[in-house]
């Protein structure tokens, strides 16, 4: 049953997308580790909307796009370049569906 979960991950990830992950603040600005390349498919969004606060009010967050990949949580603040637009990600969150590497990272 794994083989067909990856398969159709596989044929669902179509695009390829190159991160270059947060790492910390340093003096000069923002520090990134390596770059790396990952599978991944984006969806162009308007706004997400999403509960905040304790009071439950609603905000809405600007998001440019959500990016569906597998592999290793992506930091906030990494920044992930895609057909040459530069994109931060803003969250990222791990899906329990098909493993237990599947992101959702909203980018902005």
């Amino acid at each position: 049953m794994g083989g067909i979960n990856v398969a159709l991950i596989d044929a669902f990830l179509r695009q390829t997308v190159t991160v270059r992950p947060y790492v910390r603040e340093g003096s000069g600005g923002p520090i990134y580790g390596p770059e790396e390349h990952r599978k991944c498919r984006i969806e162009p969004c308007l706004t997400l909307t999403r509960q905040s606060g304790v009071s439950g009010t609603m905000d809405d967050d600007p998001a440019r796009a959500t990016m569906f990949c597998t592999g290793r949580e992506i930091p906030r603040r990494s920044i992930v370049i895609h057909e040459g637009e530069e994109y931060t990600v803003t969250r990222c969150d791990i899906l329990r569906t098909f493993t237990e590497d599947h992101l959702e990272v909203t980018l902005s």
